[in-house]
């Protein structure tokens, strides 16, 4: 509304005393200034009633901030005021357009083909706080420095995926939280873009990671958690299961402690089994296979050589009565010439050919063969 509007439109009001202190609106009663500051239609005009009414300037401050939030200028709010900017900041952002081959300076909005910014400037580049609306509609709140995103903010994609945390020219670097559109989430600490440091990554099947990371791998101490209930502790080497001595731990109550390479158990290890067996020996790729030690629960302990997870080679078998057998082994079961001494002194020389036993763990050899 401009002056000769407003003149107009106080024409046929009811004015009290004497108005030359602060023209005819210094005199005004409540409902008629109330349906005044709702006339206004313009920022401009805001500023004009603001400057010549120092009497009713607390009401136009009021419509004048409503008249900015029915035009959404107060979406991020919350965020520009935990930052120390009030509401005439963000206006100032939203309507201050910069003239041409003029240095940009303090608060205002400009717009190119990369988007639509509002917020602070200094010496012509984004510097301080500022929202940006990509030509992508993906959305940057935060901080600036020298035209970069740099410091703490957050931008969010057009599919849903957003990241919030520390920033450093354009790049996430210091801790933050990442979550994709489809359901992973990570936080933890960044380098250059990338998972780097302590983080924890969940998946969208609910497997979890808790651990060292470098360039984006999982690299160093950590925990992997399984949604079947299955865990894993110990060290990573490009995301990949690399330790001396790391725990599997399998919801059934099976664990294993030993050496992994390449994800597998490979080298010298413990397997405890829910049932009570416990093997003590070599593994290559996931298979027991080399020189071992099996106890089984029900009793009876095999000393000998493994190869392709069963016993396989030469070996001994020491039942918990006393009896012994020591001899070949082939596919988990005696095979060729082989001694069996019985508990009370007799001793046996015979050659042997049992089935396999694949399924040894719940069933140790039979003292005599069938």
């Amino acid at each position: 509304m401009d002056t000769i509007q407003l003149q107009q439109f106080l024409s046929d009001k009811f004015v009290a005393g004497d108005a030359a202190y602060e023209g005819i609106l210094a005199v005004l009663t409540a409902d008629i200034r109330k349906e005044i500051w709702a006339k206004i239609d313009s920022d401009h005009a805001f500023a004009q009633a603001y400057q010549l009414n120092a009497r009713w300037r607390d009401e136009i401050v009021t419509a004048w901030y409503q008249f900015c939030e029915a035009r959404g200028f107060f979406v991020d709010a919350e965020f520009f005021a935990s930052q120390h900017r009030d509401w005439m900041w963000v206006l100032k952002c939203k309507t201050i357009q910069f003239p041409e081959g003029i240095a940009k300076n303090g608060p205002g909005c400009v717009a190119d083909e990369t988007g639509t910014y509002e917020g602070e400037f200094v010496n012509d580049k984004k510097e301080g706080l500022g929202k940006k609306i990509y030509a992508d509609k993906s959305v940057y709140l935060g901080e600036w420095k020298n035209d970069l995103k740099h410091g703490q903010g957050r931008c969010q994609w057009e599919d849903g995926t957003y990241y919030v945390g520390s920033w450093e020219e354009d790049k996430y670097q210091g801790y933050g939280e990442k979550s994709w559109s489809n359901g992973d989430k990570y936080q933890g600490e960044w380098s250059n873009n990338r998972k780097h440091g302590r983080g924890v990554y969940i998946w969208n099947n609910g497997d979890r990671y808790e651990g060292y990371w470098t360039e984006g791998k999982q690299h160093g101490q950590g925990q992997f958690f399984w949604s079947s209930g299955a865990k894993y502790s110990g060290n990573f080497k490009e995301n990949m299961r690399d330790d001396e001595s790391g725990i599997f731990e399998w919801a059934n109550g099976d664990r294993y402690q030993g050496s992994f390479k390449d994800n597998m158990r490979h080298g010298y290890g413990t397997y405890s089994y829910a049932c009570g067996d416990t093997y003590n020996g070599n593994w290559v790729l996931n298979e027991r296979n080399g020189a071992a030690t099996y106890a089984y629960h029900h009793g009876g302990i095999f000393e000998g050589n493994f190869r392709g997870d069963e016993r396989e080679g030469a070996g001994i078998f020491r039942w918990s009565a006393g009896d012994k057998f020591e001899g070949t082994w082939r596919q988990g079961g005696r095979f060729g010439p082989g001694k069996l001494e019985t508990a009370d002194g007799r001793i046996y020389h015979q050659y042997w050919l049992e089935a396999s036993h694949c399924n040894y763990s719940f069933q140790p050899p039979a003292l005599y063969p069938n």
